[in-house]
């Protein structure tokens, strides 16, 4: 079933067709191989028959037909295992000298290379050798042949041939199996990501691609989508913790604002009970709208939709009218506001976002310092950094809860008791986000220490 799967894959064609490409090239070089071979083989050949001949023709030029003849003869009983081939004939073709018995029946004129069977004596009897010559004209009509035994150059050919054709057929099947086993490889991890995925859409966000940790196409690809699935299941779980939180904290105002209702409705009708009733029903009201709206920052600013645009702003102004504006509340609170704030210091970012953010840390911090305690609101600049620092010396947080204060609804037990709703943490990590901003909770020793640091604008 996988093997017919695979051969109607896209892959599958594709690598056939690279396999006949590949084939079609492998068999012209393998041609151009073989003939290349065979023409230098015959161009040795030709040249050894042309310096034979070169010498006979010194030979015929000196001593004449019957040195000539004489010469043939010499040669030819001196060494029979040479393959050369001669045949001297006269006006009749009748022969004069040579290892010939006849004239070659081929057509042939002078200066001609010419190709024929010669039989060639030996124990199990006469074997038909193929042969090469030259066809020369001398004086008195007579011709020479000057040749050689070419057997061995056939079988060369031939095996040449057989060797080249082997060669190409083991390499089509090398790359058929190999296209096969690679396709195979591909198809494996094709159904594995398909497999995964189908998890991933019944809704099994904890699933993710498989890698092999080679580093291939499918591994950068598997990663870049695993890291979507993360960010993806980190939302999903944000999104469902925040829709819990959301029932969990509306639930309480809702609850009260239909009890003070139906109180009211219980109650002998006056106009200070409905008064009372209005006020609590607005004071409950507000503190909704407070809710919405941060969670609503918050998810824009989280998710990049916030429409705004930065600007450059004076971050040390922005803390002094923050420090203004809690400066009441927290004298009324029995606190020390302290502020120390270098001038100038500039920023490019949203005005009106960084007075909520810094407004929740000194909320925060107002909310959880005892009386007679102290909080300090710092902005410095070292360098290409500027830092807003807010310290107070209420009860802090433990290092092992300051990632998870940052999160939405978060409320650690010790503030289970005050007011709050658990986002202004959160706001604040949106607004640093934002801001590309570096946001760390640290010990006051006694408190909690709050440092959102941005960089500072040219």
């Amino acid at each position: 079933m996988k093997t017919l799967r695979l051969l109607q894959t896209t892959l599958f064609r594709l690598s056939v067709a690279n396999m006949a490409a590949f084939a079609a090239s492998a068999g012209v070089l393998l041609l151009f191989i073989h003939n290349a071979t065979v023409a230098f083989i015959d161009r040795e050949t030709n040249a050894t028959i042309e310096a034979d001949y070169r010498g006979l023709a010194e030979q015929y030029a000196r001593l004449g037909l019957s040195g000539l003849a004489r010469v043939i003869t010499e040669r030819l009983n001196g060494d029979t295992q040479t393959g050369d081939l001669y045949l001297l004939i006269d006006l009749y073709h009748r022969p004069v000298a040579g290892n010939l018995a006849l004239w070659p029946t081929v057509d042939s004129q002078a200066d001609e290379w010419i190709q024929f069977g010669v039989e060639i004596p030996e124990a199990s009897g006469p074997v038909m050798h193929a042969a090469r010559a030259k066809i020369f004209d001398l004086a008195d009509k007579h011709r020479l042949l000057v040749g050689r035994d070419i057997e061995d150059r056939v079988d060369f050919q031939g095996t040449l041939t057989v060797f080249l054709v082997a060669s190409l057929a083991i390499f089509v099947v090398l790359s058929g199996i190999g296209g096969i086993l690679t396709g195979r490889n591909i198809l494996g991890r094709v159904d594995a990501i398909a497999r995964t995925t189908h998890s991933i859409i019944r809704g099994d966000l904890s699933q993710r691609l498989p890698m092999q940790g080679i580093g291939d196409e499918f591994d950068r690809v598997a990663e870049s989508v695993n890291q979507m699935l993360n960010q993806i299941e980190h939302l999903s779980k944000g999104m469902r913790t925040v829709i819990d939180s959301v029932a969990h904290d509306l639930r309480g105002p809702i609850t009260r604002l239909r009890s003070h209702v139906e109180l009211t409705f219980s109650n002998p009708p006056s106009i200070d009970s409905y008064r009372q009733a209005l006020d609590t029903a607005l004071t409950e009201t507000e503190r909704l709208h407070h809710t919405v709206n941060t969670l609503l920052h918050i998810a824009q600013a989280e998710a990049g939709t916030l429409a705004i645009e930065m600007e450059r702003v004076d971050l040390s102004a922005v803390a002094r009218d923050v420090a203004d504006l809690y400066q009441p509340l927290a004298e009324e609170r029995g606190l020390c506001l302290i502020m120390d704030a270098t001038a100038n210091i500039h920023i490019l970012g949203h005005r009106e976002l960084l007075s909520h953010a810094v407004a929740n840390l000194i909320d925060n911090a107002i909310k959880y310092t005892p009386q007679g305690g102290a909080i300090g609101l710092t902005v410095s600049a070292v360098g290409p950094r500027a830092t807003v620092t807010v310290a107070d010396t209420g009860p802090g947080v433990s290092p092992e809860d300051r990632e998870r204060v940052l999160q939405r609804f978060v409320r650690l037990e010790a503030s289970r008791t005050t007011p709050g709703s658990g986002l202004g943490l959160s706001l604040v990590t949106a607004v640093a986000q934002l801001h590309e901003a570096e946001l760390r909770l640290s010990d006051n020793t006694p408190g909690l220490r709050v440092e959102v640091i941005f960089r500072t604008a040219v």
